[in-house]
């Protein structure tokens, strides 16, 4: 069943499903982003989201750098809501900055998302 929304700038709304309670996020979809999702560190200890330790991972940015937010330490599961689309996201934990959640390719492979970068740009899922 496809599924459309309006999104700008590749950032859509999204809720987050933590111990029964909804929280509403802005999300950024970034077709640079290696890992399937990645959760502001900040967001996971004030709603108090449980966190597993990772062995650390060493994140680079495109030039081979090492990124500036550092190793990602820790990697959640949470329910994750767009529109009606609802499932469990496994969320890298690290700091990110302006978005508190980011999707990135695995996740978009996963759901043949497409976007439509046009005057009312929209997201399309396919799965």
């Amino acid at each position: 069943m496809e599924e459309s929304m309006e999104v700008k700038d590749s950032v859509i709304t999204c809720k987050l499903i933590v111990n029964d309670q909804e929280i509403s996020r802005h999300m950024l979809i970034d077709c640079g982003a290696a890992g399937i999702a990645f959760l502001e560190q900040y967001i996971a200890r004030l709603h108090q989201i449980p966190l597993r330790e990772l062995k650390v991972i060493h994140v680079e940015v495109i030039d081979g750098r090492p990124i500036e937010s550092g190793e990602i330490p820790h990697i959640t599961k949470v329910g994750m809501m767009i529109q009606d689309h609802k499932e469990p996201l496994p969320m890298f934990v690290t700091r990110l900055g302006l978005y508190p959640i980011v999707l990135g390719i695995p996740w978009l492979r996963l759901h043949y998302v497409a976007v439509r970068f046009t005057s009312t740009s929209t997201v399309t899922f396919g799965s």
